[in-house]
């Protein structure tokens, strides 16, 4: 068999002649070692790149470096589309269509002539002389950039597959898959690293700097980064062991002990107090009305269906132990998706209590036992 790194003395330099750009080991190998199926690349990239790249990325596989571009660029413009509403509230097809439309043009300009330019400029830096092969240069950066790109795609189908439109999509907690990412995206360092070594005549020591310790220490620096981001933006549970009690002139009920009472007003008949926590907002009110608890919620609720943001789900008739009216939806602002819950329950003969919860829709398990709670402890006077 062969050595991948053959061919290079003590000092890093390769031994070929100053004409022959590649590793020339490779040509030496029985014919039957050269020939690589065409249906296992995907197994050569991720397990034998050295044998990958001198197969492939020597010779122009046009409809392969196409595919790889085009997967690149879709992948790498999907953070684009997170902030637009227009998209997410789109079905899939759509979304998908576009994505992979934009995803060409993204491909084609930043990942097969840009992309290349860097990845020339590194190889520069690295020790190569002259000019390189522009098309075996493209290759080598398009391919070793596919072995994390294709995992970001399964990924994206695998949420498309799991939610019903990309707005649920965007709002669902993140899960462990997707920082598979990462381990992908190391790999492919190393990937990188090997078609260089495997291709070029570069030193040793610049080009485990610029193939290597640079780009592992970027990622790092990133994964370090988005980690640290979702510690400090994850949603803090209600505390509902250690309670606070809000006390007004009409009613009394107990809240989470992290959260904090933000308003309140009291007068005969009327109290109105607005809690905060948890990234939710959670009202209760108190007022006189003969209206019925129906009409109530459809007076709350009409100043969301104005806006073509709100989305209607359901009914509901019990919060807790209150049997009254209720309706819940989706309210979306900025990209986020909010569930708002309204419940009026009639207390006496015309004073209505009324709750009004928003929330992200991915805490939903978190703030309605805050809301239940609250309505299991209300006492009125």
């Amino acid at each position: 068999m062969y050595d991948d790194d053959a061919g290079v003395d003590g000092e890093g330099e390769f031994e070929s002649p100053p004409d022959q750009p590649f590793v020339d080991k490779f040509d030496a190998l029985p014919p039957a070692e050269r020939q690589l199926s065409p249906w296992l690349w995907l197994v050569d990239l991720y397990f034998r790149p050295t044998l990958f790249f001198k197969h492939y990325a020597r010779e122009s596989t046009g409809a392969l470096v196409i595919l790889c571009a085009w997967i690149l660029g879709a992948t790498s413009y999907s953070s684009h589309l997170d902030g637009d509403e227009d998209l997410l509230n789109a079905n899939w097809a759509y979304y998908w269509g576009y994505l992979l439309g934009a995803g060409a043009i993204v491909g084609l300009i930043l990942h097969f002539f840009l992309g290349t330019w860097w990845y020339r400029f590194r190889l520069h830096m690295a020790g190569v002389q002259g000019n390189p092969d522009p098309g075996v240069v493209r290759r080598l950066y398009l391919y070793s950039a596919t072995v994390t790109a294709l995992p970001s795609m399964l990924i994206m189908v695998r949420d498309a597959m799991a939610h019903a439109s990309p707005m649920e999509s965007f709002n669902s907690p993140i899960g462990w898959w997707h920082f598979a990412d990462f381990a992908f995206l190391f790999w492919s360092v190393f990937c990188s690293y090997r078609g260089v070594r495997a291709l070029f005549k570069t030193r040793t020591l610049p080009t485990v700097i610029w193939f290597l310790a640079l780009p592992l220490f970027v990622y790092s620096l990133v994964l370090v980064v988005l980690v640290g981001a979702l510690v400090l933006l994850q949603t803090e549970e209600p505390d509902l062991e250690n309670i606070q009690i809000f006390s007004g002139d009409g009613i009394e009920f107990a809240f989470p002990g992290n959260w904090e009472s933000k308003e309140n007003e009291s007068d005969p008949g009327y109290d109105f107090v607005e809690l905060e926590g948890s990234g939710a907002y959670v009202s209760v009110t108190t007022y006189w009305s003969e209206e019925s608890e129906e009409a109530e919620v459809d007076v709350t609720i009409e100043g969301y269906a104005e806006s073509d943001n709100w989305t209607f789900l359901d009914t509901f008739n019990s919060l807790g132990p209150l049997q009254g009216a209720g309706q819940m939806g989706t309210y979306t602002e900025d990209g986020y998706v909010f569930e708002v819950r309204i419940f009026v329950v009639k207390h006496g003969e015309d004073q209505m209590l009324e709750f009004h919860a928003v929330f992200d829709t991915a805490d939903v398990d978190l703030i309605l036992p805050v809301v239940e709670h609250v309505a299991e402890t209300l006492e009125h006077r």
